[in-house]
């Protein structure tokens, strides 16, 4: 059954206690009210408003009022508030996912904390525009708030429009600031994609099936997928036993001038870009490696390290892999093979690898562990 609404004036209103009491239109006692009684929080009373309310009876027997309006207004609907409620869900869980994805998905820490200063830049903006309102002094022009969520605002904005009751119904401005959103969203996904993360490169890769499948015959018999054998060099270190030591110091030999490069040389110099973390250098290099070399082990597992520090981890790991076709023996390549699993997303594999390691060598295993080990 519908309650009686009764219509009235707030009279004694004292604003720093938040109650007063409403005086019935028709005439009668005063109802008491406290500030908590009002169903829109947009405004305080002054005094003399004139209002409609319901009345409730409390333990002690004295009237009180309930759901209070000011006239003219109308009460929230559940829906508006269920609105209300998703959306700033919307804004804290989106903020979560940029943090979450600093941690996880190599996107950079800068950009999380840019869109928290461009939030609390973007609330705030909207609270002066509301105070400006009321007051009726300058104004923040909606230009200016749109370009605020477009910069990475909105997250700030949406909870502004949600807590402050501002600039939440005009359907033209929400249109424009939804727009905003998306674009926003839109550059991001950029980031994302360039930043290395798997969430949006797991799309243009083929990778899907398990990408561990085919390293898979290393832990068996030689039958299925044997090793390629590796030529030695001059000197006799072929990756036939062992192989180089990528840590090796560094002899910087920059004269490769129009002659054949020999094995050595392509190894210092790719340990001397190494060195410099030059690793656009480092990938140019490699790739010629690579194409001069194809069956030198030490090229690819550089090449892999070359695109592991620019983030390009599933070109990292075709690199390693083809590392562990020409030696599966080198425990570097199965630690950067690990961990380059783990930095793209896909720490299942990792740990598959961890497993696959523990009935081999249990003590390279316990260190690509410890490597992929969340910190």
């Amino acid at each position: 059954m519908k309650e009686v609404r009764y219509q009235g004036k707030i009279t004694k209103w004292k604003d720093e206690q938040g109650f007063g009491f409403i005086t019935p239109t028709g005439g009668g006692s005063p109802v008491f009210m406290h500030i908590s009684a009002l169903l829109r929080r947009s405004r305080r009373p002054e005094g003399d408003e004139i209002v409609t309310y319901e009345v409730v009876t409390d333990g002690e027997n004295q009237v009180r009022a309930k759901n209070v309006l000011f006239l003219g207004e109308r009460a929230p609907r559940k829906d508006a508030f269920v609105r209300d409620a998703a959306s700033l869900m919307l804004a804290v869980l989106f903020l979560l996912f940029i943090a979450g994805s600093v941690s996880f998905y190599s996107l950079p820490l800068p950009i999380f904390v840019f869109y928290v200063c461009a939030s609390i830049v973007a609330f705030l903006a909207y609270r002066f525009d509301k105070a400006a309102a009321k007051d009726d002094e300058w104004r923040t022009s909606e230009n200016a708030l749109h370009m605020l969520s477009l910069a990475g605002g909105w997250p700030g904005a949406l909870i502004a429009q949600r807590l402050l009751r501002h600039k939440s119904k005009k359907q033209s401005f929400q249109v424009a600031f939804w727009s905003t959103v998306m674009l926003n969203c839109m550059v991001l996904a950029v980031l994302f994609f360039l930043s290395g993360s798997p969430i949006l490169k797991s799309f243009s890769t083929q990778n899907s099936s398990d990408p561990f499948s085919e390293n898979q015959a290393f832990w068996q018999s030689q039958n299925q997928q044997p090793a390629v054998q590796v030529k030695s060099d001059k000197q006799g270190k072929g990756n036939a036993g062992k192989s180089y030591n990528p840590l090796s110091p560094p002899h910087i030999d920059a004269s490769t001038g129009g002659e054949k490069i020999g094995s050595n040389k392509w190894l210092r110099n790719a340990i001397a870009f190494k060195e410099s973390k030059d690793w656009k250098g480092a990938l140019d290099w490699c790739l010629r490696w690579t194409k001069s070399e194809p069956e030198r082990t030490e090229a690819w597992l550089h090449l892999g390290i070359a695109y592991d520090n620019l983030k390009r981890y599933n070109e990292a790991i075709e690199a390693y892999r083809q590392a562990l076709r020409l030696n599966s023996e080198n425990d570097t390549a199965w630690l950067k093979l690990g961990v380059a699993y783990s930095r793209s997303g896909n720490k299942s594999v990792a740990l598959d690898i961890v497993k696959k390691l523990q009935s081999v060598d249990p003590q390279l295993a316990d260190k690509l562990s410890r490597l992929i080990a969340p910190r």
